[in-house]
């Protein structure tokens, strides 16, 4: 009986459950991420990041021009190509214009030209931005074209400017070239000081080297005109001194007619050593091949 009683009844003193230290340590404290951890790897995330940036740029500027690339760089092309047939038909007045033009008329054209040329510097950079000819088989072709550009563009303005001033000079000379009555010793001089006002303003080393000539014959002839005029007996007793004298002023038209030549030849030569065609027709013959 005691003994159903006890086994039914909780033992008076219960065992202790053991604590938590007891069955187990208590964690240490977690110990704070240094800022140099913490800087590495924010650093190594951005480092991670740039790579990837890097190899698509890669990708993208180291791959080769595309078709698209290469018609972008042909339309740009022509817009320089334009501008060139409009300076040759500018070329063309001013060269009949020398004679025939008003200045007004003369300056005009000269200024259209200047407009031309400017544009073709800046549509030339702006194609030397474009893939297309930045590397490729276009790259060569273009850096020829672009060096032979800027002669052209810097010889064209420098000439251009230079053959308005001789043309302001060289029209006041009119009356002294024609060769009729009304020539004197006067208006061959005035005319020659009308071509040294020129020749100041004229920075084209050829066509200034030529009117320098062209003016000191200028002034030869004004000396031979008046001695000229001052002989009383042409045809009788002072015929020696008047045939002498004659011959001298054609020797002087003859070295004017020399210089023209001279001239002439020189600045076909300048022009020939400015042509864009062969560059040209190099780079757009490749930009065409490639567009297709």
């Amino acid at each position: 009986m005691d003994n159903n009683v006890n086994q039914g009844q909780a033992p008076a003193n219960p065992p202790v459950q053991p604590t938590q230290s007891a069955m187990t340590p208590s964690p240490a404290p977690k110990k704070g991420m240094s800022k140099g951890l913490l800087w590495g790897i924010i650093g190594g995330s951005i480092g991670l990041v740039l790579l990837i940036v890097g190899v698509i740029l890669a990708v993208v500027f180291l791959s080769g021009p595309t078709k698209k690339d290469y018609a972008q760089a042909v339309d740009q092309y022509k817009k320089i190509s334009d501008e060139v047939f409009n300076i040759n038909l500018k070329d063309s007045s001013l060269y009949y214009g020398l004679r025939s033009s008003t200045e007004n008329s003369f300056k005009n054209d000269v200024e259209d030209i200047n407009k031309s040329l400017d544009k073709i510097k800046q549509y030339n950079q702006e194609l030397g931005e474009m893939k297309a000819v930045k590397k490729g088989p276009a790259k060569e072709p273009y850096d020829k074209f672009n060096t032979k550009v800027e002669k052209f563009v810097n010889y064209m303005k420098d000439f251009s400017n230079s053959i308005l001033a001789f043309k302001e000079g060289f029209g006041k000379c009119d009356e002294a070239l024609d060769g009729g009555s009304s020539v004197t010793a006067n208006t061959i001089n005035k005319c020659a000081a009308d071509l040294g006002e020129a020749e100041k303003k004229i920075t084209n080393k050829t066509l200034k080297e030529y009117v320098a000539k062209f003016k000191s014959e200028m002034k030869n002839m004004a000396e031979l005109y008046t001695k000229v005029k001052a002989i009383k007996n042409p045809y009788g007793s002072d015929y020696k001194t008047y045939s002498a004298l004659k011959k001298q002023l054609y020797a002087a038209q003859d070295r004017m007619n020399d210089a023209s030549k001279d001239f002439k030849s020189n600045i076909e030569k300048e022009i020939k050593e400015i042509d864009l065609k062969d560059e040209s027709n190099e780079l757009s013959s490749i930009l065409r091949e490639n567009a297709i």
